[in-house]
């Protein structure tokens, strides 16, 4: 029986998939937008992650501490200081230093109008940043008031980098107190 087929081979499978072209077409047509759906999905899961680390990136941090009644990376729940002296008796901890993050009204200085801002706190002068050129503009936050502004804000916020570039003070209101951009990031 196995010298009988041995010479001719009969592509059956093929054979079967040919013979209803359009619905191999319709068949691969399907498979085909279910692995782009697929993928697509993959993208969208690491665009979102890669977002919500954004800001964690920038910390010189091996380990970051976020309170369990945080709902979202935009509005972070605080933890009691004691939580941060607990991590600094581990022998491991070299240093801590508190971030306080939330969404804030911030105030379009040019038309009024009030729009939700992202804001981080921190001590200025705890090294908080990897990146080196952000030690010197995180010591302009010394003074009461002041406040950095990323160049890559939204244009809803108002033209507070042109401004700024231009040599001119900009002062608005984050969540109703007066402040002052003292540096752009």
């Amino acid at each position: 029986m196995q010298t009988l087929w041995q010479g001719r081979r009969i592509p059956l499978a093929w054979l079967l998939l040919t013979r209803q072209p359009v619905r191999l077409a319709v068949a691969l047509a399907g498979i085909s937008f279910a692995g782009i759906l697929m993928f697509m999905q993959l993208g969208f899961r690491d665009g979102l992650f890669d977002a919500s680390v954004t800001i964690h990136r920038l910390f010189d941090a091996d380990l970051v501490l976020i309170s369990p009644r945080s709902t979202s990376s935009v509005s972070m729940a605080g933890f009691p200081r004691r939580r941060l002296v607990q991590a600094m008796a581990d022998p491991a901890v070299e240093g801590i230093t508190p971030v306080h993050w939330n969404l804030l009204l911030w105030r379009n200085p040019q038309t009024r109008g009030t729009r939700s801002i992202l804001a981080l706190g921190f001590e200025p002068g705890d090294p908080l940043f990897t990146d080196p050129a952000l030690a010197p503009k995180a010591r302009l936050l010394t003074q009461k008031g002041r406040v950095l502004f990323d160049e890559q804000s939204r244009p809803e916020f108002g033209p507070v980098a042109k401004w700024f570039k231009s040599g001119r003070t900009v002062e608005s209101e984050i969540a109703g107190k007066r402040v002052r951009v003292a540096g752009l990031v």
